[in-house]
């Protein structure tokens, strides 16, 4: 690895925090390069933000569902 790659990161529907998942590195010439790794998503709600986008989107949401009587 160089530093110059894009990364794909496959991760499923049921993403555990700690769960190993694979990444794929692609240089700029479109070599690839696959390797396992751990997710450091540690826990459910950092699960929670991820899904959403982010600590923002999860945080609009949530006032947005308050607003309108949803949570």
């Amino acid at each position: 690895l160089t530093g110059h790659e894009s990364f794909t990161i496959q991760i499923t529907d049921d993403l555990k925090p700690g769960q190993e998942t694979r990444v794929t590195a692609t240089a700029p010439d479109g070599a690839t390069k696959d390797f396992q790794t751990i997710c450091r998503i540690d826990t459910p709600v950092e699960i929670e933000y991820f899904r959403n986008g982010g600590i923002l989107q999860r945080v609009l949401r949530q006032m947005a569902g308050a607003v309108s009587g949803k949570q």
